[in-house]
């Protein structure tokens, strides 16, 4: 869940929450692990996503086209936050605004260590793939 402000065709702000309790993959068993195990739910419930600036949206057209925007921001996984800088594709369709893109990170530099009885190598570098889709409150 998230809002988001834009206005004068500038994202001003925004905010996106993630609750972690509800990973799922196709193997209960492999949700339990990463749920109570690699990002310690219990203790971290929320991933969360901040704006850190203002940013242009003026070059993206009103006709459906794409255009490419970096958000500047701060990521917090398992109660650790850095800077990122996340490429989006971000296109206006009527009272929408669509964005997407795919953010690489290093899970270390969130303290998100492998546990040591988990049988499989996993990579310390991962991908967020983001699909974001913004809806123009009801005037009311």
């Amino acid at each position: 869940t998230g809002t988001f402000e834009i206005a004068d065709d500038v994202l001003r702000s925004g905010e996106l929450i993630v609750d972690m309790t509800t990973l799922t993959t196709d193997i209960a068993k492999r949700d339990i692990n990463v749920r109570d195990t690699i990002f310690t739910t219990s203790s971290y419930p929320e991933a969360r996503f901040e704006v850190a600036e203002d940013v242009d949206l003026s070059a993206v057209p009103d006709d459906g086209t794409a255009a490419n925007v970096e958000v500047p921001g701060r990521l917090t996984i398992r109660g650790v936050t850095n800077d990122v800088a996340v490429p989006l594709q971000v296109m206006r369709h009527g009272d929408h605004v669509l964005m997407s893109g795919t953010l690489e990170i290093n899970r270390l530099d969130y303290n998100v260590r492998t546990p040591d009885f988990v049988a499989a190598k996993v990579d310390e570098n991962g991908e967020l793939n983001l699909r974001i889709v913004l809806r123009k409150p009801e005037a009311g």
